[in-house]
């Protein structure tokens, strides 16, 4: 079916979707229910006990940077025309992003 959206909450769940497919990924990430519970998530975490925001915090930044280490090291065996490299570059912005959120987090939960 030409029309049938690439995600649709009420009939797909997320581990069965293709995310190696960009567009996928997007219909995915931009999806209204996907932003909803995002946002959900990111109210419970905040509500939780600074101390405990603060270590899952430094486990999350371990793990980013972590697979940023991984994307970079895949962006430098590509050559300058891989057809993957723009995509990559995105993750590694997107990594890096989540990596000063996350500091800054941490950042403001030190300051009380």
């Amino acid at each position: 079916m030409p029309d049938e959206p690439l995600y649709d909450p009420d009939r797909m769940v997320p581990e069965d979707l293709d995310f190696s497919d960009p567009d996928v990924a997007r219909a995915y990430l931009d999806h209204p229910v996907t932003e909803q519970l995002a946002e959900d998530h990111g109210r419970a975490f905040r509500a939780l006990p600074a101390a405990q925001q603060q270590a899952e915090l430094s486990e999350y930044i371990s793990g980013l940077e972590e697979k940023r280490t991984e994307v970079a090291a895949a962006v430098e065996r590509l050559g300058p025309d891989a057809p993957a490299l723009p995509v990559l570059r995105q993750v590694l912005d997107a990594l890096d992003k989540n990596l000063e959120a996350a500091t800054w987090r941490i950042l403001k939960l030190d300051e009380g």
